[in-house]
């Protein structure tokens, strides 16, 4: 039986392996960014694999995404949200625009895909959502993305609890600093050895996404940069670790 994969932001630093490994464990991989397939950087030329524009800012481009991917597809077994970008700054750098479009990205704009596309998704179905430390850990120049980032967990959260009677199951992965060009961008004083490596946070998506995994629902991941010699993610050869735990309304969460 083909299973379909979706990967919002599958050109990314994170998105690119994670299409790759869904590719490998043979998911029809759709990867949707901005500019859809254009970049092509690092994938496999693979009929398995096709790309969609869509922008997160634009509700009209959301509407047209949808659309067309419900009349090409009719089942949808994995989603995965990756996308965005950050917003840094503290609050005397950050504008209300500024926050306004970290929440669009982060939230509304995957919020609004959710919900189209949740028909598509059959019992069993999997959504992941990536989160990020600064949500969890306030810093003076997370007013913005960190702010969105916290909205999302609580979204994920939300959504694991109104879509588990449906048998479909919404966790979270939340990475510290990630070896990635957005990273260095706004970082470019930081080693690229202090920062997990984009692969080993795919690696752990794709874990959970495995039978032995079933039961996980409404959790989120905590990843820690450890050193390289003493990796902690077991067969997916990270070099971190991991740390499962409930997300918002433990006591409303079945595990």
């Amino acid at each position: 039986m083909t299973r379909t994969a979706l990967v919002l932001g599958g050109m990314g630093g994170i998105g690119a392996p994670l299409s790759r490994g869904l590719l490998e464990r043979g998911y029809t991989t759709i990867v949707a960014s901005r500019s859809g397939l254009e970049a092509n950087e690092g994938q496999p030329s693979n009929a398995a694999l096709s790309g969609r524009s869509v922008d997160l800012l634009d509700s009209e481009s959301i509407e047209q995404f949808c659309s067309e991917f419900i009349n090409q597809w009719q089942s949808l077994d994995v989603l995965v949200i990756t996308a965005g970008t950050a917003a840094l700054g503290d609050v005397a750098e950050i504008e209300p625009e500024d926050l306004s479009r970290m929440l669009s990205e982060h939230v509304i704009g995957p919020f609004h895909i959710v919900k189209r596309l949740i028909p598509l998704l059959e019992p069993g179905g999997h959504i992941v959502f990536l989160l990020s430390r600064m949500g969890r850990s306030p810093r003076r120049h997370g007013t913005a993305y960190g702010t969105a980032k916290a909205a999302t967990e609580y979204l994920a959260a939300s959504l694991a609890l109104a879509l588990r009677e449906k048998g479909i199951r919404v966790n979270s992965v939340s990475p510290g600093a990630v070896s990635t060009p957005m990273f260095f961008e706004n970082f470019p004083n930081r080693a690229p050895a202090s920062a997990l490596d984009p692969k080993d946070v795919a690696g752990v998506i794709l874990r959970i996404l495995e039978p032995e995994f079933d039961s996980l629902n409404g959790a989120v991941l905590d990843l820690e940069h450890t050193d390289r010699e003493n990796p902690g993610l077991g067969k997916t050869g990270s070099t971190g670790t991991v740390d499962f735990r409930p997300a918002i309304g433990e006591h409303e969460i079945e595990r």
